[in-house]
Formats: C-alpha cells, sequence, structure tokens
C-alpha cells in the first residue's frame, strides 16, 4: 500500500490540481462558444475539472485543520490562499479588462457606481457575476463565472473546522457513514435529489443542492484521509476500477455521474502518491488557482474581438495568456501574502489534541 504522503515533492497533487484548471478552462471554452460537445470526451472529462479540486482540497484541508495549532492559524491560512488573488483577479477584470471591452465610453464606465459591484465577489458570499457594458454581446455576459464555486469550498474549509473544534474528526465511522449516506440518497432518488431549483438562495447566498453536490467531493477527500492507514492504493484496483468505469460509460451512461463519488477519489488519490519526476511539477510554483480564477475573462474578451472562435483554438490561447497570469500572480501575490501565514500561531483557543 502507498503511503498518503503531503510532502508536497512526494505526491502529484500540483500536477494534477493543473490539470483541473485546464479543465474546466475547456468546459467554459465550449460553453461560453455555445458548443454543445467537448472535443475531448462527451462532457464527462471536463466537469471532473471542479471536483478534482474539491476532493484535493477535503484531504488536504483536513490536515491543515489538524496540524493547525488554534482555529486562527487555521482560518488565517485559508483567507490567505484565496483572498489575496482573488481581489487582485477581480480588480484586474475590473481596471483593466472592464474598460478595454465596454461598448461605452471609459468616463462614464468608471463614474457608473455599478461598475464595481464585481468587487464584492472578493468577499466569496456576495457573487457578482456582471458589469454593465461588459461582455452584453457575448453570448454568456458573465465576466468571471468561475468565482462562484468559491463560496462553497470555503463553506466546506469551516465545516472542517468544526468538525475538529469539537473533535468529530475523531469519530471517522460516523463521517464514513455520512459520506454513505448522502452518495446513497444520491443513487436512490436520481435528478428527484434536487428537489428545487438551483438558483434559489439561501443563507450567505448558498443553494443547498450545490453544497451537497460540492460538499460530497470535499468529503470524499476528508474521509480518504482520516482513513488514510485503511485504505489501499493499489494498480489492480484502479484497473478494474476504471473497467467497471468504461463498462458503464458504454452501456449505462446514466450512472456514471453517481459511481464517480467513489471511482474518482480512489483514482485519484492512487495517481496523486505514484512517485516520479512529476511531484515535483510545483517546484516553480502553484500556478492552478490562479489559471481557475482568471481564464474566464480571458475567454470572454478573446470571444469579445473575435467574430467567431474554435473552442479548441479558445482553450489554446486562454491557456498560454493565463499561464503568464498566474505565474505573476503566484510570484507577487499570493507566494508573498503565504509569508504571513504563521501571523496567528501563539494565539490562544488552541484545537483540543486529546
Amino acid at each position: 500500500m502507498k503511503n498518503l504522503s503531503v510532502n508536497r515533492h512526494s505526491n502529484n497533487f500540483d500536477i494534477i490540481r493543473f490539470f483541473a484548471a485546464f479543465l474546466v478552462i475547456i468546459k467554459h471554452s465550449n460553453a461560453l462558444t455555445g458548443e454543445d460537445h467537448y472535443f475531448i470526451s462527451d462532457q464527462n472529462l471536463p466537469f471532473l475539472g471542479v471536483p478534482i479540486f474539491f476532493i484535493i482540497s477535503g484531504y488536504l484541508i483536513t490536515i491543515s485543520a489538524i496540524r493547525s495549532n488554534n482555529m486562527f492559524t487555521y482560518l488565517w491560512k485559508r483567507i490567505l490562499r484565496i483572498i489575496p488573488g482573488l481581489a487582485i483577479a477581480t480588480l484586474f477584470t475590473v481596471v483593466i479588462i472592464g474598460p478595454l471591452v465596454s461598448n461605452t465610453p471609459i468616463f462614464e464606465y468608471f463614474l457608473n457606481p455599478e461598475t464595481y459591484n464585481h468587487l464584492l465577489s472578493i468577499t466569496l458570499y456576495k457573487f457578482k457575476n456582471s458589469i454593465p457594458s461588459v461582455f452584453e454581446e457575448n453570448l454568456i455576459s458573465g465576466v468571471n463565472g468561475s468565482l462562484w464555486t468559491l463560496k462553497y469550498e470555503f463553506t466546506c474549509y469551516i465545516l472542517v473546522l468544526i468538525l475538529v473544534v469539537s473533535n468529530a474528526h475523531k469519530l471517522r465511522h460516523l463521517i464514513l457513514a455520512m459520506f454513505v449516506l448522502i452518495v446513497s440518497c444520491r443513487i436512490y432518488m436520481g435528478d428527484d435529489f434536487y428537489i428545487y431549483d438551483y438558483r434559489n438562495k439561501y443563507a450567505l447566498g448558498h443553494n443547498l443542492m450545490y453544497l451537497v453536490q460540492w460538499g460530497v467531493y470535499f468529503l470524499s477527500g476528508v474521509v480518504f484521509y482520516l482513513f488514510k492507514e485503511k485504505i489501499p492504493l493499489k494498480g489492480n484496483i484502479a484497473l478494474i476500477a476504471t473497467l467497471i468505469y468504461a463498462m458503464l460509460f458504454y452501456f449505462y451512461p446514466e450512472t456514471i455521474k453517481y459511481y464517480q463519488y467513489v471511482y474518482i477519489p480512489y483514482c485519484l488519490f492512487y495517481i496523486s502518491f505514484i512517485p516520479g519526476k512529476t511531484n515535483h511539477f510545483g517546484k516553480y510554483g502553484d500556478f492552478s488557482y490562479g489559471m481557475y480564477i482568471y481564464a474566464f475573462p480571458v475567454q470572454q474578451t478573446l470571444i469579445h474581438f473575435s467574430d467567431s472562435i474554435h473552442p479548441l483554438v479558445l482553450t489554446g490561447y486562454t491557456t498560454v495568456l493565463v499561464l503568464g497570469l498566474s505565474f505573476l500572480s503566484w510570484n507577487y501575490v499570493e507566494k508573498p501574502m503565504l509569508r504571513l501565514k504563521n501571523l496567528f500561531e501563539k494565539k490562544s483557543l488552541q484545537f483540543s489534541k486529546n
């Protein structure tokens, strides 16, 4: 059985998250150009981008929460990882991209108070996806449709904090039972599981079904960490699981969305701990977050300035441009801010270590 190590240079999390960000670019390239089919796979492969992020986060965030000396340190690290990069990305969209593509005079653009509503997205829980006169002639007028998932990610961080503070994480069989129950309900109810419109919003702008949809992937990562010594990560099991996936995909494609709750996490963690040169993919930086938060407005800008663009071409151009932006974001925003992560190390209110 493989050792589920979290040493940065003994796993493949960096390259997998990079791949996940690329899948999100593919997915949005098709959606933003109005294409019905993805050019790599029939909808399934590009869809996996966001679930992969949530699964890996569930694993790593659980480790962070358990190892943190206190709740302030844990929350501060999470804030530093998300907010600074997001703040610059939203400012970039409002100050640089907005005037570039707006169909109103630049002074009118900046004098319009609604122009700055998009900056509320920095709070995570006040997501605003539109700027007046920006991308209004595109097929989809949103300025950054990737950011709405971040509040669900951060809410999962808070739920993990509650588990650790209350010592509930030590009741790992209860957490496993919770995961099995949610997946079982999803399978039993089918599409009826989504009992109300996705557009309905409740506390802090959350939709319960979206929270469950992404939360169950996050929870799978939590379960894998809590049972890391019990779960055998073996190639033959991953192969058999993949053969089953292929069979279901061919004969019963409607069942894939249920099977992947187990299949994706298992194969993901199997691949994550394969030793090799890919373990060092992140030695130059973690660019996946920058790719995720910058790709959508870049794609929209490219569409704005082209009469017609194929999703494959859009994906290629976007990837090149976003790699540059994510490099700058990591080296001049995210990485410098992470140096402040130990600011609350000596605060009180420590987690219980008993």
